[in-house]
Order: C-alpha cells, then sequence, then structure tokens
C-alpha cells in the first residue's frame, strides 16, 4: 500500500506559494522584502486567543486535510487521531497550510462543523482553516489537548501552549503529543527548513513523541534526542489488500519487476532506479521481463534494447493488489531511518524485493526475500536486481514470509490499540 509516504508534505510548493501570497498581502515584508524571501511561510506563527469555552478537547493539527493531500502520513494521523478521539466528547482539527476547507474537499468529513480562524469556538467536531493566520487567531481552551504532526506544526502547538500559560495564568503544565513518522531535516538540503525541523525534536520535556516504527524510534535514540516519554507503534498492512493474500503462495508469478516510483520525492530516489534499471537491460538477458513503475504518474522511460519502464501512476488498491499478486520482484528504495511500506508491502504478498540500508536501518533482518544494498548505486542495485531475476527459474512462486514480524504486519489490526490507552493514562485525559 502506497498510504505511508507523505504525499502533500513536508515542502508542497504550490501550497507555500499560496500562503506566501496571503501573508504578502496581508503583512507586506512577512515573506519577501526587498525582493528576498526572509521567512519560511508555513513557519509563520499562529497566535491564540482565549476561547469562552471549557472542557477538554483534543486538537489534531495537520497541514492539509482536502482528499488530494490526504495520502501516507496524514492518513495515519487520521487514524490515530480517531483512536486518541475516542476518549473526548470534543474533537477539533487545525489545517494549517489550507486556506480554506470545505466538506467538498474531503466528503468524510461531512458530519464536522467547518469554521474559519475568524469565527467563535464550538463544541462538537469542528475543522478550522489556519492558513490566513495572519490576520486571525486560533480561540483555545485552558484544557485543549495538541496533536503534531510535521515540524512546523510543532512549532506552533509548542508556541499555543506558550500563549495559554499567558492566557491563563497558573494553569497546569502542558505536553503535547508529537506524531514523528520520518527524519523530517533529511527532505531538505542544509537549510532554514532544515535548521527549524531539527529543532522541533529538541527541548522535549513537553513532549510526547509517538514514532511510527521501531526503526525510526532507534534512530532517534542513536542521535540523542529525548522526550517527556515516547511510545511506538509499527506498521501493518492496509486491510483492504488482505483478500489479495488468498492464492498468493499458489500462483506462479510474472516475470516483472514492480518498481515504486516517486519522481518528485528525492528520498525515493528515481534517478537511481533508472540508472540500475538500464545498467540490468544493457548487461543481462532479460527477454521476457517487464518493468512497471506505481507511485506517481510519469512519463515511460526508456531503459534500452526496446526495454522501457512502465508508468502505471498512482493505483487503487485493487490495482495495487493485482501487481503485487503478480510481480515476482520489486525495488523500492528509501533514503530515510523509516523503513516506508512498499518494500514491506511487497514482501508481505512474496514478492523478492530490492531496496537498501540506511543507518541502522536493514529490512533484510525482517524476512528472506528482501534484499537490503549496503550503499546505493547504478552498480548496486544492477547487481541486486540480476540476482533476483536469476533466481525465478529455480522458484517462480510467491512465498509469504513467516517471521514474527510478517505475522503481525498481515494480522495485527490496530496498531494503536496498546499505545492510545497508555498515552491517555500518562497525559491524564479524559
Amino acid at each position: 500500500m502506497l498510504r505511508k509516504i507523505v504525499r502533500f508534505a513536508l515542502g508542497n510548493r504550490r501550497v507555500h506559494a499560496a500562503l506566501k501570497r496571503v501573508y504578502q498581502a496581508s503583512v507586506p515584508g512577512t515573506v519577501i522584502e526587498s525582493g528576498l524571501q526572509v521567512a519560511v511561510p508555513e513557519a509563520l506563527p499562529l497566535f491564540a486567543r482565549r476561547s469562552s469555552l471549557s472542557g477538554q478537547r483534543l486538537n489534531l493539527v495537520v497541514p492539509g486535510l482536502s482528499t488530494r493531500h490526504v495520502f501516507g502520513g496524514i492518513s495515519t494521523a487520521l487514524h490515530f487521531f480517531q483512536e486518541m478521539a475516542a476518549h473526548f466528547e470534543d474533537v477539533r482539527i487545525v489545517v494549517t497550510d489550507e486556506l480554506a476547507f470545505a466538506v467538498a474537499d474531503n466528503p468524510d468529513f461531512a458530519d464536522w462543523t467547518i469554521l474559519s480562524l475568524a469565527d467563535d469556538d464550538r463544541p462538537g467536531k469542528t475543522i478550522v482553516s489556519a492558513g490566513d493566520r495572519s490576520k486571525y487567531t486560533l480561540a483555545i481552551r485552558e484544557d485543549d489537548v495538541f496533536i503534531a504532526t510535521a515540524w512546523w506544526t510543532a512549532a506552533n502547538v509548542k508556541k499555543l501552549l506558550a500563549q495559554r500559560a499567558k492566557l491563563w495564568p497558573g494553569c497546569k503544565e502542558g505536553k503535547f503529543i508529537y506524531l514523528i513518522q520520518d527524519y523530517e531535516p533529511g527532505f531538505y538540503p542544509w537549510s532554514s527548513r532544515y535548521a527549524l525541523a531539527e529543532a522541533s525534536y529538541h527541548d522535549g520535556s513537553d513532549c510526547v513523541a509517538v514514532f511510527n516504527t521501531s526503526f525510526l524510534k532507534n534512530y532517534f535514540d542513536a542521535k540523542g534526542y529525548t522526550f517527556y516519554k515516547s511510545f511506538v507503534f509499527e506498521p501493518i498492512l492496509n486491510k483492504k489488500l488482505q483478500p489479495f493474500l488468498t492464492g498468493c503462495p499458489l500462483k506462479a508469478r510474472e516475470r516483472q519487476i514492480l518498481v515504486y516510483g516517486r519522481p518528485s520525492v528525492n528520498r525515493n530516489c528515481f534517478e537511481l532506479i533508472v540508472t540500475g534499471l538500464r545498467q540490468v537491460v544493457s548487461s543481462a538477458d532479460c527477454g521476457g521481463w517487464s518493468f512497471v513503475s506505481a507511485g506517481e504518474s510519469h512519463p515511460d522511460i526508456d531503459l534500452g534494447k526496446g526495454f522501457s519502464l512502465k508508468s502505471l501512476g498512482k493505483l487503487s488498491i485493487d490495482q495495487y493488489g493485482r501487481q503485487l499478486q503478480q510481480s515476482f520482484a520489486g525495488l523500492s528504495l528509501m533514503v530515510s531511518p523509516h523503513p516506508s511500506y512498499p518494500p514491506l508491502e511487497m514482501s508481505a504478498f512474496g514478492i523478492k524485493v530490492l531496496t537498501n540500508r540506511y543507518d541502522e536501518k536493514c529490512l533484510s533482518s525482517l524476512a528472506s526475500n528482501i534484499t537490503s544494498v549496503d550503499y546505493l548505486s547504478g552498480e548496486s542495485i544492477s547487481e541486486g536486481l540480476i540476482g533476483i531475476m536469476n533466481s525465478y527459474k529455480a522458484d517462480s512462486y510467491g512465498h509469504l514470509p513467516q517471521t514474527e514480524f510478517f505475522k503481525q504486519f498481515r494480522e495485527v489490526e490496530n496498531p494503536f490499540v496498546q499505545i492510545v490507552p497508555a498515552i491517555v493514562i500518562e497525559l491524564k485525559l479524559a
């Protein structure tokens, strides 16, 4: 399943350009000064005002909520929020990077009340668009609980907590939940955004960190980051893919290499994927083999000798399930301490997967059908894929891995079932 990769974010240029225009029009000099960009638009502060309402409320602070933005990370954040929301009467979603939100943008929220920052606070289930936060403030309560989901949302939540202490002198010490789904400084070159993302992990005394996978938690531990409390949930297979597992071990696979192709996401190394595939075609007998790319649409790529990497674009669950059933080999790269979902999904379906190590992350430790190259280059990719391709004649069937990790990956229904009650107890929530 492709849900685990954050499509929206963590740097959506069109959204940030829109934010820049709004802030520049309303507060001259905020973002552009003398023709130079002097601020990071998504990191501009969100200011608070005192709500007339009281009582605990759970707030999810996300960059976007429209359907076009709800891919991996935001989808996981919404699932986590839903599990936490069972312990609250009032819940609110604060959307930081969309200038406006309407039910038509995401019909899943048809029964929610849609507000702007200018509106009075309301009880129940509400959504507030905070993209135009240069003009307006956010109504907060003394007992609001916040979940941050990206580095700039974490920075704003910390500022909101500091403002709350001034709005309610003597109020109890505030903690917030930070859902950490990758090492976000790695999304940027060394820069202002890199520095701001990295800074969001410091001074964690008020932060309950919730990590997406032990791989990521171990990476943060090794780098010396500390938080008030930390919790971990492990990845699980999208349940909509479960029906496609039936019969997988009994079906001979096609001579097909399924590529996770995301040209717009640097950490998925699309250029290296193409380089490696071209070297495979130039140096191996690829007769009968095909190469397909799923993840996002791109032009078909000429690999030489009449072969091409065919783009399937972003697949539906049914389309993706069929590709997982029929492909013999998979190629999915991720320059990040997070494992990413595609190589796990491929492996769970018995595909022989080539991926990469990163620091201490080595997915080949999870199952025998995963090969993790120690370093990435065209040569390492082509050598690994040729080795997999050469094993086809001896074993053209997919064998589902039976390790403890993959049993849980396929069988666990809810990754938050254990950690949410513990978080509720820890923070003394409703």
